[in-house]
């Protein structure tokens, strides 16, 4: 991965959307936070291409609750329309990635430090950087 390119994760709630960002080299992932009360999609993407362009953000990974057999139900069809427009929004590319246990994961590696949705993205953001290596 190209230096100073950043992957953004997001973990996507009704309330609250969990984040994280990559280091520069594509190595670890660090929580970024969590936006809460957002309102609308429109407001959302405001706050996502801002935390775009002060972090140089390449890509998007976007987490989708598949499950062990990886089943495309409403939920994850509903969250896959809502990553396309917010991709679309901040003129980013995305690639959704399977978030199933990532707040479990997280919080025995990370502890209590963390939001359930930061966590969710910081452990399905080191997943995809662990496979690009």
């Amino acid at each position: 991965m190209a230096l100073n390119k950043k992957i953004l994760a997001i973990d996507f709630g009704d309330n609250n959307v969990g984040l994280a960002v990559s280091d520069d080299a594509g190595m670890i992932a660090f929580g970024k936070g969590v936006i809460k009360d957002y309102n609308s999609l429109k407001n959302l993407s405001v706050k996502i291409k801002d935390i775009i362009e002060e972090d140089k953000i390449s890509r998007i990974v976007f987490g989708l609750p598949l499950g062990l057999e990886e089943n495309s139900t409403a939920q994850v069809e509903r969250l896959r329309r809502i990553g396309k427009k917010l991709a679309e929004a901040v003129n980013v590319p995305i690639f959704f990635i399977d978030e199933s246990f990532s707040s479990f994961e997280a919080r025995q590696k990370f502890g209590s430090k963390y939001s359930e949705h930061e966590l969710a993205a910081m452990s399905f953001l080191q997943k995809y950087l662990d496979d690009l290596k």
